[in-house]
């Protein structure tokens, strides 16, 4: 359902779909450019923290680091298990 949106830079009311990437029908520029950058910087943040986790397992790791990686998530998840079962024998 479209709106109404009050443009920031004309002033001019204009029809919005509410997306990020909406324009003045009037002027062109964007409705909301704080939250188109808010938003980009956003997902910039999130890609750079997938590829600096150590348990992702990426195409250029080497073999030794596939194993190494892909183990540890199996320790710890027995570890978690364990300590489930542990706590549950104690209730």
């Amino acid at each position: 359902m479209a709106t109404e949106t009050k443009c920031p830079h004309c002033g001019e009311w204009t029809p919005s779909s509410g997306q990020l990437r909406d324009r003045c029908t009037h002027c062109g520029e964007l409705l909301n450019k704080a939250r188109l950058a808010q938003s980009l910087e956003k997902a910039a943040i999130n890609k750079k923290i997938s590829e600096e986790s150590p348990f992702v397992v990426r195409k250029d790791d080497s073999l030794a680091k596939r194993f190494f990686k892909r183990s540890t998530l199996v320790f710890i998840a027995i570890v978690m298990f364990l300590v489930f079962l542990s706590l549950m024998t104690h209730a």
